[in-house]
């Protein structure tokens, strides 16, 4: 269902139970509340880039037993709750990129989700990747951490990574200097 660029501040809930793909993207919706999709039962991805999106409540996207795709791109968010996907049993694909998350959890993973496989923070203005910041990603197999102002990134922070194949470095401030080595 395509429901870009018509000004929605919300999520529309008429006939969800049959859509497998809903496009909000260009909107102004600035919160997901708990529970925005209550009947897109079907639902397998959700296009959420280009909004206002400041906020997100820790239980927006439960009940979404079947969404293998999220973009949240364009938005900004600033941070997110480390189980805001902890219920999306099928999520594979998220997109985070280009939103401002200054506040990353130094002491805590990012996220907590036994199903993701793709992650894109690129252009999100982190400057730190902390050792606890993938760790409860067992599956990611594809990062995407180009275009921040990254200067260093430590080894401790992916070596729980059994399937990780991509990381994608570029357009950062890496210092490259002896001390580095």
């Amino acid at each position: 269902v395509e429901c870009s660029f018509l000004n929605l501040s919300d999520i529309p809930q008429s006939r969800p139970d049959s859509v497998h793909t809903l496009d909000l993207s260009y909107n102004v919706i600035r919160t997901l509340r708990n529970e925005s999709f209550p009947k897109y039962i079907r639902l397998s991805t959700v296009i959420l880039s280009y909004n206002e999106m400041e906020d997100i409540q820790v239980n927006a996207f439960a009940g979404l037993q079947m969404i293998r795709t999220i973009d949240l791109s364009y938005n900004k968010l600033k941070s997110i709750h480390p189980e805001i996907f902890a219920s999306n049993p099928k999520l594979e694909f998220l997109s985070l990129s280009s939103n401002p998350l200054t506040h990353l959890p130094s002491k805590s993973p990012i996220l907590v989700s036994d199903s993701v496989i793709s992650l894109d923070l690129s252009s999100c203005f982190l400057t730190e990747i902390h050792p606890l910041t993938f760790s409860r990603l067992p599956r990611l197999c594809n990062l995407d951490l180009s275009s921040n102002l990254l200067q260093t990134v430590s080894v401790r922070s992916l070596e729980n990574l059994p399937d990780l194949k991509t990381v994608q470095l570029a357009n950062n401030r890496w210092n490259c200097n002896c001390d580095v080595v």
